[in-house]
């Protein structure tokens, strides 16, 4: 008998809604992965994190005429570069790694902007480019370099070579028509003294943006197409 009242003891309290307290409702504030934005991002920063994202996906998917170029994502090391849109002129210095060989130019078309990019063996160097005027010359000779479009984007990277150690050009064609919205051709000026510099004959003189990657080494330059 003593048995049966010590468990009815127990059990009348839990039938009688007692025992535990219930805890306290659920944080509102949890990051679920639904959450459409997280808190504290404001429109700048999100437009920040669009153009990261962007570039990083172009990057990973550049064409040149036959394929597409396929180094893994990870294997992309962004190095010093501005990525902002501008007309005006900039310039990054280079380091004291060495000399650079260029090996490959790439163009493509994308959404909203031409891509032309320079792979290079050896380390990144450096870059400057800006809005040339016309006549543009052959740095060699001097001679005046024909040019269709309606300006003319120069990027000089130095120091680099665009030849080989017994002066076979390692880029077959100097000058080619790409077929783009912006970028109607692209023609090398220059290859001397560590200096190669291509010029971009373009439409109109648009907005452009310049980055540099490592691993491998490469100059990318975006010109926005007309509107």
């Amino acid at each position: 008998m003593r048995a049966w009242a010590f468990l009815a003891a127990l059990i009348l309290p839990v039938a009688c809604g007692g025992g535990l307290e219930p805890g306290p409702p659920a944080n509102r504030d949890t990051i679920s992965l639904e959450d459409p934005v997280l808190p504290g991002m404001d429109d700048a920063a999100g437009e920040i994190a669009v153009e990261e994202r962007d570039t990083a996906i172009a990057r990973d998917t550049i064409t040149a005429p036959a394929e597409a170029d396929t180094a893994p994502a990870d294997a992309d090391t962004a190095a010093a570069g501005t990525g902002a849109w501008t007309a005006g002129v900039v310039d990054i210095p280079s380091g004291d790694a060495g000399i650079s060989t260029l090996v490959s130019v790439r163009t493509a078309r994308h959404e909203g902007f031409d891509r032309v990019v320079w792979e290079l063996e050896g380390p990144t160097p450096g870059v400057h480019v800006e809005y040339v005027d016309r006549p543009v010359r052959a740095c060699g000779s001097g001679d005046p370099v024909p040019l269709p479009g309606d300006a003319w984007l120069e990027v000089r990277m130095t120091p680099t070579n665009a030849h080989t150690e017994s002066g076979q050009p390692t880029i077959a064609d100097r000058r080619r028509a790409t077929g783009l919205p912006a970028v109607i051709e692209i023609v090398r000026t220059c290859d001397f003294e560590a200096v190669v510099t291509w010029v971009l004959a373009v439409r109109s003189p648009e907005a452009f943006r310049l980055a540099r990657f490592g691993d491998p080494s490469r100059i990318v330059v975006d010109v926005r197409h007309p509107r």
